[in-house]
């Protein structure tokens, strides 16, 4: 157990799985962390964690370890809440203050105390409240190595993300802890598809780095659905401009063409107010609201955009075939 302030005593579970002393973790390791992070949607993960536990067996002699935190917010956790005690969201409150507000401290000692020993970081979420999610990856693509194990994750989607100001991911990249964030579907469900991918994929991580062979597994040390992955340079929300009853119509890791419609926003009579159309040049669903009770201003759909992507039955070479052969089109 590891010791956060606060004014009552409240402690982070840690599971050392087939390490060292923690002295001798906290000095020598090549640490890689996976941790279930700060919003409180802890059923997906602690079931990720409790199935993947057992299987790591790391070579003594890399001197590594393997740090598992089931839970981070545990007030969260116990309140039903993505909030602190004090109704802050801590994955947009790092690196926090050492002197500052609940929340803030308790950033600064999880930061401090612990993130900051690793050199590797597996940050696991799902999505909040009132959204479901694709299986995709939030990762550094400009860094080599965060880049290489992006791809072994073999994620529906991978969304170039440098790390914003306040998260958790933002802190450790800035300190030189090569992370990436792991969105594994719907919250308060358990989508053992999902959970099993991610197993296979923190699997191939440690394979790729050392600590654990897959030599023997039935798991391949290469993703086999790389050629089929949506690499996206960035993705941004959709909001309603109007309250009511909302219907959002396309699946999570689907392709949405511009101009389609993608969401209604209906009044309590039945009567339409809103329809969101596709923006230009389309995009790839990531992610998506599934609370038909909006407000002005409420998340509709996560758009990614950048690389082209195209449904499974569009052979890509006809789209290299038009671009390159057909004749330039004469302007009037």
């Amino acid at each position: 157990w590891h010791s956060c302030g606060a004014s009552v005593q409240l402690f982070v579970a840690i599971i050392l799985i087939d390490g060292e002393s923690l002295f001798e973790f906290l000095c020598f390791a090549t640490i890689v962390v996976i941790n279930r992070n700060l919003p409180p949607r802890p059923s997906t993960i602690i079931f990720h964690l409790s199935s993947i536990a057992p299987y790591f067996f790391v070579h003594h002699s890399h001197r590594a370890s393997v740090v598992a935190c089931p839970c981070v917010n545990t007030p969260g956790y116990t309140s039903f809440s993505r909030h602190y005690r004090d109704g802050v969201d801590l994955n947009r409150t790092f690196p926090g203050k050492e002197d500052g507000t609940q929340s803030q401290v308790f950033c600064h000692n999880i930061l401090q105390k612990l993130i900051r020993h690793f050199n590797y970081h597996l940050d696991l979420h799902t999505a909040s409240f009132g959204r479901i999610n694709s299986y995709y990856v939030r990762a550094d693509m400009n860094d080599p190595e965060v880049a290489e194990m992006t791809w072994l994750c073999n994620p529906q989607i991978i969304l170039h993300n440098s790390g914003q100001d306040g998260t958790l991911r933002g802190c450790a990249t800035a300190l030189g802890i090569k992370c990436l964030t792991i969105e594994i579907g719907n919250p308060q469900s358990v989508q053992t598809r999902f959970v099993s991918w991610t197993y296979a994929g923190c699997r191939r991580i440690l394979d790729h780095l050392g600590m654990y062979s897959l030599s023997r597994s039935t798991i391949t040390p290469q993703p086999p659905n790389r050629a089929n992955v949506a690499l996206c340079r960035g993705g941004y929300w959709m909001y309603t401009k109007h309250g009511g009853v909302l219907e959002v119509f396309p699946n999570v890791n689907s392709y949405v063409r511009e101009g389609e419609l993608i969401a209604r926003v209906k009044n309590i009579f039945g009567n339409v107010v809103e329809e969101v159309y596709a923006p230009v040049g389309g995009g790839v669903t990531v992610g998506r609201s599934s609370n038909p009770v909006a407000y002005t201003g409420d998340r509709v759909i996560h758009i990614g955009i950048g690389t082209p992507f195209f449904p499974h039955s569009f052979p890509l070479f006809f789209f290299f075939f038009f671009f390159f052969c057909s004749p330039p089109i004469s302007t009037p």
